[in-house]
């Protein structure tokens, strides 16, 4: 399979899978823990904030969602914080 055709591939799976909503901040975030990537729309659902992945978070996606919520990502500080987007505000990923 020529690698553009499994990109796809995988942005099709990857847009299938389930969609969940920003905790509010002091909750536990406790949707995987396994490596893997991830985009997080704003709470309409028609604009991709982020796109990214989770291979430097030992806790997998559950850190790196905890992280940008809790502003300890440099997504967070560098677009959320200077956008006054809090992501526990109706947000998804």
């Amino acid at each position: 399979m020529k690698e553009c055709q499994e990109i796809r591939n995988l942005y099709s799976k990857l847009l299938k899978t389930d969609i969940h909503y920003f905790p509010e901040k002091g909750t536990c975030v406790n949707v995987c823990k396994e490596q893997g990537v991830y985009i997080i729309y704003d709470s309409d659902e028609n604009t991709v904030l982020h796109v990214g992945t989770t291979k430097t978070a030992k806790k997998g996606l559950n850190q790196k969602i905890n992280n940008h919520r809790n502003g300890n990502s440099s997504f967070s500080k560098k677009y959320l914080k200077p956008n006054k987007i809090d992501l526990a505000n109706g947000n998804i990923f």
